[in-house]
């Protein structure tokens, strides 16, 4: 990061006020890699979901979450400073969409009694799940268990609402008591009806010298399930509840950190095929179990993680790997090596749908460089 007078144009551009470029810091992380994928799937994954493309291996040049923003802060006087951050995710390879606007915008207030925060911003779910979120490829597991896919490939169930940032959220950051934080977060994204809050969620963490732990229960009032009523796909309003946990211990030689999280939805909506056959993902119960190794040495870190995902009432799981190397080339600049691994065993039987047991090898080679 650095303060420049190109820093100032860019504040200039995104609106503003020039009292606050004085303390705006200008940022960004160019990530990009060539990446080989080797997708094993049958022919009904492969019409249902990817356009009858089947077992075809294929390289390609992507974006890895690239990113430029400004941030900074004003001092207000008695302890109490203006804080912002404003982000924009940047497809560096190229493509229709340059600019990728759904990363951290916020304003807010800090002082002794922590901090208040409004926008767009990391949840505290990913602040505590999100500890291992830290390969360098974007084909990496969705450990906070928000997306529908497992590097690229079907998991056949909604694993969940907690996501890495949420928008419409006002967040609520305690001072450090003697290593224990806690954060609180709603949002209230202005939908009309019975709930003022539609996601409501809280964390606690604590750290010790090397050890640390954390906790964080999340609340979704109105969250969207799909269900078949008279052979049409009809969305239905669906309250859900996830947990997660997580524990660690790192020496900055060696570290190994273990999660568990449960998503779990107040009412269980079996998946289905339409008349149309469209495949509709149900909401089962989800418990995902997440093991991560980390070692250091010189400029070098190796990383191997394993996660277990298990369905309840339906006899499917997720089997996922990863490992990788990264060289610092400098304080800035790494190199990466990682080879991901992931495997669904389907139970084809409850699903009604012949899926197989879907598969992926993935291996990412790649640069980064922050400023």
């Amino acid at each position: 990061m650095k303060k420049s007078t190109i820093a100032l144009a860019i504040t200039a551009a995104l609106g503003i006020s020039y009292a606050a470029q004085a303390d705006t810091t200008l940022y960004g992380s160019a990530r990009v890699s060539v990446d080989w994928n080797k997708p094993n799937y049958n022919s009904r994954v492969a019409d249902t979901f990817f356009g009858g493309d089947k077992d075809n291996p294929y390289l390609e040049v992507i974006d890895n979450t690239s990113r430029l923003g400004v941030e900074g802060s004003e001092d207000m006087g008695s302890g109490m400073s203006a804080i912002y951050q404003y982000e924009f995710g940047v497809n560096v390879p190229g493509g229709d969409d340059y600019f990728i606007s759904n990363r951290s915008r916020w304003v807010g207030l800090k002082g002794d009694f922590g901090a208040l925060t409004l926008g767009t911003q990391y949840t505290p779910f990913y602040n505590v799940i999100g500890y291992t979120d830290n390969f360098e490829s974007i084909k990496s597991f969705d450990y906070y268990l928000g997306g529908s896919t497992v590097l690229n490939l079907p998991v056949l169930a909604n694993k969940g609402n907690a996501q890495l940032r949420l928008g419409h959220s006002v967040m609520y950051t305690t001072p450090d008591w003697y290593g224990l934080n806690a954060q609180g977060m709603v949002v209230m994204d202005g939908r009309t009806g019975p709930n003022n809050v539609d996601d409501w969620q809280a964390n606690i963490t604590y750290k010790n010298g090397p050890w640390f732990a954390g906790a964080v229960y999340e609340r979704t009032r109105d969250a969207v399930a799909n269900e078949l009523v008279d052979g049409v796909a009809t969305e239905n309003e669906a309250k859900v509840r996830q947990y997660g946990a997580l524990i660690g211990w790192d020496n900055k030689t060696f570290s190994l950190t273990g999660s568990w999280q449960q998503y779990k939805p107040d009412n269980n909506v079996d998946s289905f095929i339409d008349a149309d056959g469209t495949f509709y993902p149900g909401q089962r119960k989800v418990n995902d179990y997440t093991v991560q190794g980390q070692y250091y040495f010189g400029k070098d870190v190796l990383r191997l993680t394993y996660s277990y995902m298990k369905f309840d009432n339906v006899d499917t799981k997720v089997n996922y790997v990863e490992f990788g190397l990264e060289h610092n080339l400098s304080e800035r600049t790494r190199l990466w090596v990682e080879y991901l691994y992931s495997k669904n065993n389907l139970d084809n039987d409850k699903l009604s749908v012949d899926f197989g047991d879907p598969k992926a090898n993935i291996v990412s080679v790649g640069m980064r460089h922050d400023f």
